[in-house]
């Protein structure tokens, strides 16, 4: 019998649109060099440590020399403009009425370079780039979908700010997030990324900022 023709491979297909990956960006604050599973093997354990650990050695890159700024408005400032502090702002202020802090308007942040390239934006946690006036907030810098607080130094359960004067600093996107409190402040930003994530258009591609 004659032999059968092999069955031709079909080509590859082109990359489409959707193929634009996805990005989340997890800021943590304060947390010091021997501060992580994979250096301190006596530190208290935390959830999630373990998996942490198998995830940065399997697929992670270490970083042994990885410098930031002392403190955490700057070392946001420099991530989200793509400048050191020093061609930024040095100065950690973030109080509602402050004029220092913050990003030069006249500089574009990684969300808005994001968005004109069809990304959805979110940010959940700790903005702390300037909030005196309606253009600093994050809603107006590229940001699609803002839940957290505005400035710093806040309290994990009551969102009472001391760079705020004390003032309750919970917000969704242009004002107070009214209802949406009662619970730890990390589980409540954990439970709101995953929420904008898993109600998310998987073809659009999306940018998350978690801090």
């Amino acid at each position: 019998p004659p032999t059968p023709e092999p069955t031709p491979v079909p080509p590859t297909p082109a990359p489409t649109p959707n193929a634009v990956p996805h990005l989340m960006l997890v800021m943590a604050d304060d947390q010091g060099y021997h501060n992580v599973p994979w250096r301190n093997t006596e530190q208290a354990a935390m959830p999630g440590d373990q998996a942490l650990k198998s995830l940065v050695e399997t697929e992670g890159v270490k970083l042994d020399r990885m410098y930031a700024f002392a403190w955490c408005g700057p070392t946001r400032s420099s991530i989200m403009s793509g400048r050191f502090p020093s061609h930024v702002t040095e100065d950690n202020a973030g109080a509602i009425d402050d004029v220092k802090g913050g990003v030069d308007l006249r500089m574009k942040l990684l969300p808005e370079k994001l968005k004109e390239a069809g990304y959805y934006t979110f940010i959940v946690g700790k903005w702390h780039l300037g909030a005196r006036a309606d253009v600093q907030l994050p809603i107006n810098r590229g940001v699609d979908h803002f839940f957290g607080m505005l400035t710093g130094m806040g309290d994990h359960y009551s969102y009472a700010s001391n760079a705020a004067s004390g003032y309750t600093d919970l917000w969704e996107n242009d004002g107070p997030a009214y209802g949406k409190g009662g619970e730890y402040s990390c589980d409540l930003y954990t439970a709101e990324a995953v929420r904008v994530i898993t109600a998310h258009d998987a073809s659009v591609p999306m940018f998350g900022f978690v801090s």
